[in-house]
C-alpha cells in the first residue's frame, strides 16, 4: 500500500442474495470496525448503489453493536455456532435408513422447506418479499442435492417416505450442517433427532471429527434439539441490517 493510500472499506457485496431478493445487498465486516470505517462504508454503499448492509458481531461485542445501532442499523436476529465433537459423542445404533439424495428427491424437499424457517434473520430485513425468503431456502435444499453449495444433502428415509433432511459441507475434518429439516408430517415425533443419531456415526466412519452448524437464538426447538445430541455452543453473534434509501 503506497504513503497516504486509504484502506478500502471492509464491505463485502453479495452478489446471490442481491440477484435473489431483488435488492443491492453487501457485508460489513466487524472486525476492528470504527465510526470513521462504518462511515466510509455507508459512503461506498452509495457511491455503488446498494441498498441493503448487513453485518454481524460477536454478541459480547457491545461497542460495535451500539455503533451500528448509532447509525440505524437495526437488530435482525442472534445467530448461536454449535459444535459437537463426534470423537466423545457417537450415537449408540446406525441404521440403514440414511442414504445420500438424489434428483428424484427435489419435489419432496423443495414442498419439506416452504414455510419451514420462519425464524430466519431475513425476515427482519426491511423491504424483503418474504415469498423470496421461503424460496431461497427451497434453492438452498436443491444446491445441497446436486452439490452446487453443500456438498451434499442426506435424507432419513422409511418406506420410501423422506422423514428428515439435512445438507452437509465439508471442511477438512469437519461437516457444517447448513440446512436441516423435518417434513411436516413427522415433527415433534423425535426424527430430527433419529437423523442426528444416525449421521453421527455415519460421519465418523468418513474420517469427520466434528459436526458444526449456526441456528437463530429464538429457534428454541432447534437448539434443544442440537443440545439434546451433544453440541456445545461455542459463540454468539448479532447480526443487523440497514436499508439505504
Amino acid at each position: 500500500m503506497g504513503a497516504g493510500t486509504r484502506p478500502e472499506p471492509p464491505l463485502t457485496p453479495l452478489p446471490w442474495d442481491s440477484a435473489h431478493f431483488g435488492v443491492s445487498i453487501a457485508r460489513i465486516s466487524c472486525d476492528g470496525l470504527t465510526g470513521g470505517v462504518l462511515d466510509a462504508c455507508l459512503a461506498e454503499a452509495g457511491n455503488r448503489s446498494i441498498r441493503m448492509l448487513e453485518a454481524a458481531c460477536h454478541i459480547s461485542d457491545e461497542t460495535t453493536a451500539q455503533l451500528l445501532e448509532s447509525r440505524e442499523f437495526r437488530y435482525a436476529g442472534t445467530q448461536v455456532h454449535l459444535a459437537l465433537d463426534l470423537e466423545q459423542s457417537l450415537a449408540q445404533d446406525a441404521v440403514s435408513r440414511l442414504r445420500k439424495a438424489e434428483e428424484t428427491d427435489l419435489d419432496a424437499l423443495r414442498e419439506m422447506t416452504w414455510g419451514s424457517y420462519t425464524d430466519s434473520r431475513y425476515f427482519s430485513y426491511p423491504g424483503i418479499d418474504p415469498e423470496k425468503i421461503h424460496a431461497l431456502y427451497r434453492i438452498w435444499v436443491e444446491k445441497g442435492v446436486r452439490g452446487t453449495f453443500d456438498d451434499e444433502c442426506r435424507v432419513l428415509e422409511q418406506d420410501g417416505v423422506i422423514q428428515a433432511f439435512c445438507c452437509l459441507k465439508f471442511e477438512s475434518s469437519a461437516a457444517r450442517i447448513g440446512l436441516f429439516g423435518v417434513n411436516p408430517s413427522f415433527r415433534r415425533r423425535g426424527h430430527g433427532s433419529c437423523l442426528l443419531g444416525v449421521l453421527k456415526p455415519a460421519l465418523f466412519q468418513q474420517g469427520i471429527k466434528c459436526i458444526i452448524t449456526t441456528t437463530q437464538a429464538k429457534n428454541i426447538p432447534a437448539l434443544r434439539l442440537y443440545e439434546n445430541a451433544g453440541f456445545m455452543t461455542s459463540r454468539m453473534d448479532l447480526w443487523f441490517c440497514r436499508r439505504i434509501a
